[in-house]
């Protein structure tokens, strides 16, 4: 089963050799960045020990607790439940199903919390509390589970603090700034929820969408002062940012990874996009996250599908082509994962100033065929921006002349 859903109308248009390329790319990326795949790769279980990366982690412990929270949080726990014998209770809470068999899970909305996702989180803290000192809770943690883990601080029901988030959200605020107000409504988020695991030992295996601090990842609920608890971040954007590149230059295309972070306005940092693809290898990668504030507009769309529409401008009539991807496989209240362009896009669309005013950058993909449906991918590291342009013959054999 592919990733992406809509390969064949992707490719039914536009230059279908450079977008060839970039699906065929994204589509093993997200396959080798889903939470099973991360545990698999990353984890291992013998003698009695659990190597996390190479570190060693004791698990001579009575009993084993396996609880968790985010958008992969359910593979990771199918993956994890295969390489640990006995788990004496587990719950996750997460937005889609994954079948699961010793672990609950919880579906839970995002990116805003409810009375549901209250319910779910006390069930979570229930089993945290239940863990003695003789016993080892595993917390398998991935970006989105500050929506999906949530109890309110008294004196705040979650009704407000869906309002205060909500505003945040949509005036397009940093996500960093986001989670600090999410840790001051809470009373798991920023540490607090080690409170409730102490005397436990415990460990987190944490999939980071955050570029910057991993703390706050879900809002850092384990991230705290507690000699026995150890955080482990065991993929993030630069991890999938690798494995592009790996990817690529498998597929013979000469790729490098930008120092530039995605971040800010699509329209600010688009140019930039451009002139590095440009000046740079046949393959350039970018990963971040963009922010877009809509306003009062009236449209629909999401952060890489706007980024792709602004670079569409930039590239028209070039041979070059961009892919935009939000990694978990949602894109702004769509159901898009994000979206393809390349140097024909713009001839293809009609009223463009009109649309990007109201920000309707979904409506303008999915006229032109070009938004990129994925559906949930059991992964979260941010977004991946993919930019490609053609070599002529000069490009490619004159630097390898010249070495001789």
């Amino acid at each position: 089963m592919a990733m992406i859903k809509n390969t064949p109308s992707l490719l039914a248009h536009g230059n279908v050799k450079l977008r060839k390329k970039l699906l065929e790319i994204a589509e093993k990326l997200l396959w080798e960045i889903k939470g099973d795949r991360v545990i698999e790769e990353n984890i291992r279980v013998e003698g009695g020990k659990m190597w996390i990366k190479g570190h060693p982690v004791d698990l001579d412990f009575e009993n084993i607790y396996v609880v968790g929270f985010g958008k992969a949080s359910g593979e990771m726990a199918q993956a994890l439940e295969k390489k640990i014998g006995e788990i004496k209770n587990g719950v996750v809470n997460t937005n889609h199903g994954v079948k699961v068999e010793r672990v609950k899970l919880n579906i839970c909305p995002h990116p805003l919390p409810d009375e549901s996702t209250v319910a779910h989180s006390e069930e979570i803290l229930k089993i945290v509390e239940e863990a003695g000192e003789n016993d080892l809770i595993i917390f398998l943690i991935s970006g989105g589970g500050s929506a999906l883990f949530e109890i309110p601080r008294d004196g705040i029901t979650i009704a407000e603090e869906r309002e205060i988030v909500g505003e945040l959200l949509a005036m397009g605020e940093d996500v960093e700034k986001i989670n600090e107000t999410r840790i001051l409504l809470s009373k798991v988020k920023g540490g607090k929820l080690l409170q409730y695991a102490k005397p436990a030992s415990c460990i987190s295996l944490i999939i980071s969408d955050v570029i910057s601090r991993p703390k706050y990842v879900a809002s850092g609920p384990t991230w705290g002062d507690y000699e026995r608890c150890e955080n482990f971040v065991i993929a993030d954007n630069q991890y999938g940012k690798r494995k592009v590149k790996k990817i690529a230059e498998e597929l013979g295309i000469r790729a490098e990874i930008s120092p530039t972070i995605l971040r800010g306005e699509p329209s600010e940092i688009a140019p930039r996009l451009v002139e590095e693809l440009k000046k740079g290898e046949e393959m350039v990668i970018w990963g971040g996250e963009t922010t877009v504030n809509v306003g009062n507009a009236h449209g629909m769309g999401g952060r890489n599908q706007e980024l792709a529409l602004r670079i569409a401008e930039r590239i028209s009539g070039e041979n070059m082509a961009f892919l935009c991807i939000g990694t978990d496989g949602i894109d702004g209240p769509t159901d898009a994962a994000g979206g393809i362009v390349d140097g024909e896009t713009m001839r293809r669309i009609n009223r463009y100033d009109e649309e990007m005013k109201e920000h309707n950058s979904y409506g303008i993909l999915k006229n032109l065929g070009d938004a990129i449906i994925t559906g949930h991918t059991g992964a979260n590291i941010a977004d991946i921006c993919l930019g490609i342009k053609s070599f002529d013959y000069v490009h490619h054999v004159a630097p390898l002349i010249r070495s001789f």
